[in-house]
Order: structure tokens, then sequence, then C-alpha cells
């Protein structure tokens, strides 16, 4: 009887393990996450963690805001970010960080869209913040308006804005309008039509980066620096042309390091400086001017020819445009000279027989390369009192 029932014991054993065998063929694969479409039309204090493929939308109604930082990406690559609405970060507006962070689509904001970083700490919040080997893939286009508590756009630590930025509205900092740093690079260029300022500096490049797309002003365009620098390139990567179609560029345009010739300049719209310029060379394109207001100086390392017009703003024999090549010749092969005075031309600061240092070389010290030589030449001006002649000195022209 004993062996009889431990018989029977076997068999509802032997028939769950029956049943558990059969449930474990039939367990379901788990299903991979899927890309969300997330669209924001009202206010939300919620952080946006975008995860791979994520798309955000922020109506005109929707506000983020209140937490840190407003939309993150973080070591994944998001689809996309467009933005009618407000986002408006504890520390950073947009912040795209670590290996593998990126936005293939890019961010747009639209006319009427707010991207703002606000704080004080560390000295880098910003409206969009791109760090720690990231990349925003699809670029930035702004038509709306991109501020920070510290920098408007800042692309630091091995990172990168390889579609480029677009500006069609206003990005500002109260410190810098965009900041490319630590080995980092925009390498889609910035192309502005609109304004980028700083409380200190409108764009600054540093700490071994570059912007290797350039930096291009259109004739909309305005590049502020509010502290007295409108660009500042500090020991450049690699080269960081910068194309001026026009506009105004308000503030200096330093180069530290020109010898690395990264900073080639060329203007190829009409200009009028309001600062001076330090840059490793410049060329005028062939029917555009250059004028180089009063007190302003143009300074540059070796000069090509150029085809364009320099034009000297002139106000008295001790303020006045000035050009210098720190080494090589004042090359004037092929351009046109000419003064221009401030009002109706009168020059009252004019002295009759005052001599005007407006160019000044370091290499050839005898004359100009393919200019007027000795002889005095006259060049066109604006004055109906005055008349000015070029002629080559010293080291000068």
């Amino acid at each position: 009887m004993p062996v009889s029932a431990r018989t029977k014991t076997n068999f509802p054993l032997l028939t769950t393990t029956a049943l558990v065998s059969a449930a474990l063929f039939t367990v379901a694969p788990i299903a991979p996450a899927q890309a969300a479409n997330i669209v924001i039309s009202a206010a939300t204090n919620t952080t946006q963690n975008l995860g791979a493929g994520d798309t955000l939308t922020v109506t005109s109604t929707g506000i983020i805001s209140g937490v840190f930082p407003a939309v993150d990406v973080n070591a994944v690559a998001a689809t996309s970010i467009n933005n009618d609405g407000t986002i408006l970060g504890d520390g950073f507006g947009i912040r795209v960080q670590n290996a593998g962070g990126d936005i293939i689509g890019g961010i747009v904001n639209n006319v009427g869209g707010l991207i703002n970083g606000v704080g004080t700490g560390f000295g880098i919040f910003s409206g969009i913040f791109v760090n720690s080997g990231s990349n925003i893939t699809g670029g930035v286009i702004n038509s709306g308006t991109i501020l920070g508590d510290s920098g408007g756009i800042r692309v630091t630590t091995n990172s990168n804005i390889s579609g480029g930025i677009t500006n069609n509205g206003t990005i500002s900092g109260v410190n810098v309008g965009v900041m490319v740093g630590g080995n980092s690079d925009i390498s889609g260029g910035i192309i502005n039509n609109g304004t980028i300022t700083g409380g200190g500096l409108g764009v600054v490049v540093s700490s071994a980066s570059n912007i290797s797309g350039g930096i291009t002003n259109n004739v909309a365009g305005i590049i502020r620096g509010t502290g007295g620098t409108a660009i500042r390139l500090d020991a450049l990567s690699a080269a960081t042309p910068i194309i001026i179609n026009g506009g105004r560029i308000v503030g200096d345009v330093v180069d530290t390091d020109t010898s690395t010739n990264r900073s080639n300049t060329t203007i190829a719209g009409n200009f009028t400086t309001e600062g001076s310029f330090t840059v490793s060379g410049l060329t005028v394109n062939a029917g555009q001017t250059l004028r180089i207001s009063s007190g302003d100086v143009v300074s540059m390392r070796d000069m090509s020819t150029s085809a364009g017009t320099f034009s000297f703003g002139v106000t008295s024999a001790a303020s006045h445009g000035q050009l210098i090549v720190t080494n090589g010749n004042v090359d004037l092969t092929g351009a046109t000279i000419t003064a221009r005075l401030p009002g109706f031309g009168l020059g009252f600061g004019l002295t009759n027989g005052a001599e005007l240092l407006v160019g000044d070389g370091s290499a050839q010290v005898t004359g100009l390369t393919g200019g007027p030589g000795q002889a005095a030449t006259a060049i066109a001006d604006n004055s109906f009192l005055w008349n000015f002649t070029m002629a080559d000195g010293s080291q000068s022209v």
C-alpha cells in the first residue's frame, strides 16, 4: 500500500511539469520600444526626455517650463524638435549630451517660438547646449528667439552641430551669443540673416575648436558684441573662414593667432566696419567696397590681391581708417582706393598738405606691390573742398 500511494503521487507531478513546459514555449516575445511623436499644446513642468527616434512638437500654446532641463536628449538619436511655443528650462532650454546624442532632423524654432535657458550657475546655462561628444546632424534653424543666461547656443567638449546654424531671428546670451569650445566644431557653419548678440561677445571660438563651415553674415545680418568684440577666435584648431556679404558686425573681429592662417576673410558685399579687424588675410571681391571707418584698423598677416575697392574714412589727420599687413606687403594690385569724409565732406579736421598713414606693410619698405610708385596719384573722394592723392612712402601708402 505505501508503495502504491507513492506511485499515485508521481502522476500529478508529471502532469504539472508538462503544463509548465508547455507554458514556456508560448511566452510572447518582448516588443521593441516604439518611437514617440510628442506634442505639447499646453503648459507642463515635466522634462521631455526624448528617446531614440522621438519627435517633439511644441505648438503655439505649448509651454515647457520650471524644470532642468526643459528638453533632454541623452546618448540617443532623436528625430526632430519643432517649436512654435515656449521651451523655458532652469539651466538649459534644450540639452543634447553624451556620445550618440543627436537630433537627426535638427531643431526648428519658428517665428514666435522661444527657447531659453535660465540660471547663473556654472556659467554654461544656455538656450541650446550641445555637450560631451554629441551632435545636431540636422542643424538649427532659428526664426524666433534663442536666449541663455550664459549663451544663446553653446557647443562644447568634442561636440558638433554638423547641420550648421541658420539664424533668421535672434540668438542672444548674457555673455555670448554663440560659443564653441573644448575641441568642438560647427562644421555646417553659421549663416546669419538675423541678430546674434552677446553682453560680452557675439561669437566666440576657443580651446582648440573651430567653425569649419565658416561664419557668413548676410545683408540683413547683425553680429554684435556689446562688450566691444563681435567675433573672437582664440586658439583655432582649423580654418574658420569669415564671409561678409553685407550687414553689420558691431565690435572688433579678433583672431588671437593669425600666424596659423585660419581666419581668412572675404568681403563679398559692400561693408562698412564698426570696429577693427585682426585676421590672417582679407580679400575684397570685384565690384564690392570695404569702407574702413575713421578710427578702425584692418590688420592682417598676409594680403592677397583684391579686385574691389578700399575706401578709407577720414575725419582728421589723427583719425582715419587704416590697413596694416604684419607679415608682407600692402598689395593693392588691381584694387581701387577712395577717401570718404563724414557728412557733406567738409573735412573740418583736415589741414592743407596733411599726410595720413592709411596703409602700413612690414616686408616691402620701399613701396606697394603693383601700386602707383613714388609719384602721388589722385584718388576719388566725396568732398568738394578737398582733393586726395596717394603716394608710396616708407612702409606706407
